[in-house]
């Protein structure tokens, strides 16, 4: 069966990644139900552009061919929603069928070894299946050897959403900019009318990363 993941819009995920082949890029992919994850990722998109200078799209699941640009991508972060009863999005369904899929060890289907990650999960405690998704994506991705690069982040919409969004963002682009070479604390200096203190929570993630189980 075709294990793409889209048709003409893996294009966009390729035109980033050669237009910003000189220098530091990140790719934020949304698995969304309801626009909260897709709303996020463009945030953090809009963010990592203005703030540290780093090349940054947004890009919807469904439009994203994970088989031929997910081994070339520098850092992905995922904003992952679980629908349903522990099910992925209907934009993110056939990406997480082809990724679970992938033989751990290996199988020549897609290397990321040199692709660092992040995971955000948008869920709701009161379903059985808990960030499923999210979850799964993140065991997942480090089982075929990408690197985690920061904490699973997993948002709770039964309680607040945002507020387990903005806590897990707030040590997000120290993690990343370090990863990827980028001094974080010059970058957002840059940005005079929006001063930020973000790299000093770095030191935290593991302590974190403990509770976020």
């Amino acid at each position: 069966g075709k294990k793409t993941t889209g048709g003409g819009g893996g294009g966009g995920g390729g035109g980033a990644a050669a237009a910003a082949a000189d220098g530091p890029r990140v790719t934020l992919l949304y698995g969304s139900q309801t626009g909260t994850a897709e709303e996020f990722a463009q945030m953090l998109a809009r963010e990592g552009k203005k703030q540290y200078k780093l090349a940054c799209e947004a890009v919807d699941l469904e439009e994203y061919d994970a088989e031929s640009t997910l081994g070339d991508e520098q850092c992905v972060v995922l904003i992952m929603a679980t629908y349903g009863e522990g099910e992925p999005t209907d934009n993110a369904q056939e990406f997480y069928d082809w990724l679970m899929a992938l033989d751990d060890d290996g199988g020549g289907d897609v290397d990321v070894a040199r692709v660092a990650f992040t995971v955000f999960g948008c869920g709701n405690k009161t379903y059985e299946h808990y960030n499923n998704i999210a979850k799964n994506v993140d065991a997942k991705l480090a089982a075929l050897g990408a690197t985690r690069c920061y904490r699973l982040g997993l948002g709770d919409d039964d309680a607040s959403l945002e507020d387990d969004f903005a806590q897990w963002r707030d040590g997000l682009w120290a993690a990343v900019c370090k990863q990827l070479g980028v001094d974080a604390s010059a970058a957002a200096g840059s940005v005079s009318h929006e001063p930020r203190c973000r790299v000093v929570h770095y030191t935290t993630d593991a302590a974190a990363g403990g509770a976020g189980g």
